[in-house]
């Protein structure tokens, strides 16, 4: 599913038809947020927010989700940037971006202020307390005693292509997805079993600030930052 939505929002195939026949027919919440995120990335704020209307804040994660990007379509429609968040948003994003444990929205978060302050945000307790060589944390997101783990990227911050080094149990299907800022799916690549290295090649995105999550039989385990360079 997230594939095809890469495939649809391509400016070459891109079918808002489509888009909307799927997200009635599936009523994804993660195709959904992502579709979300690639209308503000593209500059059609009106459209997202009649989606985001539609969304029910069913727990903290969703309800920080909507704010989070709320405050993105607050400032786009003035024309303004991150830069220009009032005290009331720059508080919400200290808070999320430190939130333990971390989810989709803190990751988002954490870029935010790696980009106005160079704030480079530590990992929360469960994070520094993890065996390494069993990286998965027993809370709430995670798949228990699946054993599988996920470095840091290296070179980062890197201009075409990085590695990350990962193990993946036998039996178990993972994905690395890479999302930017805004939370627009960019890529995803499916994992091998074992122990391995990926490479991800940033072909013709842009500078900035990505997120990959580390996705363990459809349930996110971890989301790590990189950085694109000129």
């Amino acid at each position: 599913m997230n594939r095809i939505l890469i495939l649809l929002t391509d400016s070459a195939y891109y079918r808002p038809d489509y888009i909307s026949e799927i997200l009635i027919a599936e009523n994804d919440p993660y195709f959904t947020r992502t579709y979300v995120a690639n209308l503000i990335s593209e500059g059609d704020f009106t459209e997202a927010q009649q989606i985001i209307n539609t969304i029910d804040p069913v727990d903290k994660e969703t309800s920080d989700w909507i704010e989070y990007h709320e405050i993105l379509l607050s400032l786009y429609e003035q024309g303004k940037t991150i830069y220009d968040m009032d005290s009331a948003q720059l508080d919400f994003i200290r808070e999320k971006a430190y939130e333990c444990p971390p989810d989709y929205t803190t990751a988002n978060a954490q870029s935010v202020l790696y980009i106005l302050y160079g704030i480079e945000v530590p990992e929360c307790v469960e994070m520094q307390n993890r065996n390494m060589s069993s990286l998965v944390k027993d809370i709430e997101f995670t798949v228990p005693e699946t054993g599988a783990w996920i470095e840091d990227n290296f070179p980062n911050p890197f201009t075409k292509e990085t590695l990350v080094n990962y193990y993946l149990p036998e039996g178990m299907q993972g994905r690395v997805i890479v999302n930017d800022m805004y939370g627009k799916l960019i890529d995803i690549y499916d994992l091998n079993e074992g122990e391995n290295t990926l490479k991800i090649i940033s072909d013709d995105w842009a500078p900035g600030i990505y997120n990959y999550g580390f996705m363990v039989e459809d349930k996110i385990i971890e989301y790590k930052k990189m950085v694109i360079t000129q």
